[in-house]
């Protein structure tokens, strides 16, 4: 008959889901090799859905969403990049795993593509919305340091 405080931490699952992307961008976790495709769509479609109630295949698209990434060489290369079709095809599994027998059909794409990936989502939503992703990924060391060099590199890679 006595109360108890309870010590409990909400473990968040779009901090989770978006802390992971993020160490695969920066140090490609190979744990997570398996299965990063199916977190960065599933992280992207949360932050779509909620932030601008439109899905993952329209928001690197959209005008206006592209308009607040506040630089045209960023515009022109979220709005050009292929992200929606390596997501696409590493998250859509069950047809693949029927036809498939070799079991290393993720060869298809290679972990730098997967690396280069990840960094370009979590650089397009910091861009969209920079105080959004230092909230969640408060708790990394040098993440925003990280996150803003990733965003220089886009801008280098225009510059070619």
């Amino acid at each position: 008959k006595n109360l108890y405080d309870f010590r409990y931490k909400k473990r968040h699952e779009y901090t989770e889901l978006l802390k992971t992307v993020y160490e695969y961008a920066a140090v490609g976790v190979a744990e997570y090799e398996m299965i990063i495709g199916n977190v960065m769509r599933r992280t992207l479609e949360t932050f779509s859905t909620f932030i601008y109630r439109k899905g993952i295949d329209t928001i690197s698209c959209d005008e206006d969403i592209l308009a607040s990434l506040g630089r045209d060489e960023y515009k022109v290369y979220f709005q050009n990049l292929m992200y929606r079709l390596v997501l696409n095809g590493e998250s859509h599994m069950e047809e693949r795993t029927r036809t498939i027998v070799d079991a290393d059909f993720f060869s298809v794409l290679s972990s730098a593509e997967k690396q280069r990936t990840a960094k370009d989502i979590i650089c397009f939503l910091y861009l969209l919305n920079p105080n959004h992703i230092k909230a969640h990924l408060n708790d990394i060391d040098d993440a925003v340091t990280n996150i803003t060099t990733w965003c220089s590199d886009i801008l280098s890679f225009n510059q070619r």
